[in-house]
């Protein structure tokens, strides 16, 4: 991919970048790049001023990035210098763009994202549209790498518009595969990818970068066919193969084109293509010896044989798989690789194996995502650090006309004001987040409390019930039996008994009715029990008055 975060693994910030700085710059082979670097330092030695001297040593360190980039830094240096000496713009502009570069690489991101605001500013000054394009998709690159795909796309949105000011083909590609990659990752919709993917090619074609245009034609194919548009994919891969026979000498560029056919007919299910460019991937790459880019293929490899049931075919090629990513420590590849082998096993049936493999797979995932957790909390930090810093590069533009001591104490102030409300804020979220966890847990457990004084209300109830049914039914047995008997002895007896049973009947209905366990209203007990007792015992045509004091 052409993508200056996506042409390569992302396992580096180098390969973020390494796209952007060739197109921008010019490639050349090996040789002819050791013959520019000599020619450059020759030039140097000989510059007539020092200003074209600075021009020299800034184009050298371009060239010599990613091989020297201490000596790189300081060529910009020099170059940023002399671009102050002489107020020369563009040159204050290339030489922050050299130095934003290299503080991305070494992942000095606050450092980069004011050292990117200058290039910005001195681009500006000097009315260049090219270097305003060229840094500012550099910069997006940069929040690109901790996943902030939002500010990445704005920064290369900005810097489309004035790459499209240049009328450079180049540059007008580089900024639109770049705006396609951001849309895809930030998942945006597919007639926002569409079209940038598609300018990019037309852009590559114009510049008669067939190769660049062969690689973004096949990233196209890729995306119709995950959006199962067969005949686009097929028709984008014909018009790549087109591309790659006008300049077919980059066997790397050539070797990824290869790959993304391969995906491409995976994807289509059409198997025997897919592992036909595979198969051509893995062997132009392994001229190469580069084991990052042939681990993606030989994982293509890997996925064509298990889709096409070839499984000693699939278990070879995740050996190597297995091989390579642990070279390159890669715990995602690792993990993915054990899948494989034990997906490989158990259609193999060996069950044992499968299911070694498989807690391989299960362990390696597990850390996977644990460092994917990790590396969420250190892209926020990052994140924030940045917002701090563009926080700080507005509030120091808008009032730098006010060189002295009161802006300065000023900008702290408020730097220091920020950082308070920020901790204060989190204190108060996390105060929040307690109270609101204490309250959920209280009223969990009211309803608990709730339902279980429901349940005893309900269990107190049906026991008042039984025990007034069974007293009532007591006494009633009782008074038949001892108007049933005939022995006046048997029948005192019995109507003693019912009495001591209508006693107990009051007691309990005076307790239930009252709603009181512990507590009884003895002077109204009382009265109740006279009353039925006076039923009993006396005679019923003679009128008793009673009366109880207590």
């Amino acid at each position: 991919m052409i993508s200056p975060f996506l042409i390569l693994p992302l396992n580096s910030i180098r390969q973020i970048l390494i796209l952007l700085t060739i197109v921008l710059c010019g490639s050349a082979k090996a040789q002819q790049k050791n013959e520019l670097i000599n020619s450059l330092k020759q030039q140097i030695q000989n510059a007539p001023s020092d200003t074209t001297k600075a021009r020299l040593q800034g184009l050298l360190a371009w060239q010599i990035k990613f091989t020297n980039p201490a000596e790189a830094i300081q060529l910009a240096e020099v170059e940023i210098a002399v671009g102050k000496k002489y107020q020369d713009y563009l040159k204050l502009a290339d030489g922050y763009r050299m130095k934003g570069l290299q503080l991305i690489i070494a992942q000095k991101y606050a450092a980069g994202e004011t050292v990117y605001d200058s290039c910005i500013e001195y681009a500006q000054k000097a009315g260049s549209d090219f270097y305003q394009a060229s840094c500012f998709t550099l910069w997006a690159g940069m929040y690109g790498a901790h996943s902030d795909f939002d500010k990445s796309i704005e920064l290369n949105e900005k810097g489309l518009t004035f790459a499209k000011k240049t009328n450079d083909p180049k540059i007008i590609a580089v900024l639109s595969n770049n705006l396609a990659e951001n849309y895809k990752l930030a998942g945006r919709k597919l007639d926002s990818i569409q079209p940038m993917f598609k300018l990019a090619v037309s852009s590559f074609v114009q510049a008669e970068q067939w190769t660049n245009a062969a690689v973004v034609s096949s990233n196209l194919a890729q995306e119709y066919a995950d959006r199962k548009e067969v005949e686009k994919a097929k028709k984008e891969i014909l018009f790549s193969t087109e591309l790659v026979q006008k300049d077919s000498t980059d066997k790397f560029f050539i070797a990824q084109i290869y790959n993304n056919y391969a995906a491409t007919y995976l994807t289509l299910n059409q198997l025997d293509l897919a592992e036909k460019f595979a198969k051509k991937s893995k062997q132009l790459l392994e001229g190469f010896k580069t084991p990052d880019n042939l681990l993606l293929t030989v994982e293509n490899l890997t996925k064509i044989y298990l889709a096409a049931k070839e499984y000693d075919k699939a278990q070879t090629s995740a050996l190597q798989q297995l091989q390579l990513a642990q070279q390159q420590k890669s715990k995602l590849n690792i993990s993915n690789a054990y899948k494989a082998l034990a997906e490989v096993a158990q259609n193999k049936n060996e069950f044992k194996q499968s299911l070694q493999y498989f807690q391989l797979y299960k362990s390696w995932g597990d850390s996977v995502y644990n460092d994917k957790q990790q590396q969420n909390i250190s892209n926020l930090e990052t994140k924030s650090l940045l917002a701090q810093k563009e926080f700080e590069a507005k509030f120091f533009t808008t009032q730098k006309v006010k060189e002295n001591t009161t802006l300065k104490i000023q900008k702290w102030i408020a730097i220091t004001t920020c950082g308070l409300l920020l901790l204060l804020g989190l204190l108060l979220f996390n105060a929040y987040k307690k109270k609101q966890k204490i309250n959920n847990q209280l009223v969990a457990e009211k309803k608990i409390v709730e339902q279980q004084a429901n349940e005893k209300v309900v269990l107190i109830n049906e026991i008042h019930h039984r025990v007034k049914n069974n007293l009532t039914m007591l006494k009633s047995l009782l008074y038949l039996q001892a108007r049933a008997s005939t022995q006046s002895e048997t029948k005192s007896i019995l109507t003693e008994v019912q009495a001591r049973v209508q006693s107990m009947a009051l007691v309990h209905q005076n307790l239930y009715e009252g709603n009181q366990t512990a507590k009884l209203n003895f002077s109204s007990f009382i009265q109740d029990l006279f009353a039925e007792l006076s039923q009993s015992y006396f005679d019923k045509t003679k009128k008793i008055n009673f009366e109880v004091q207590g």
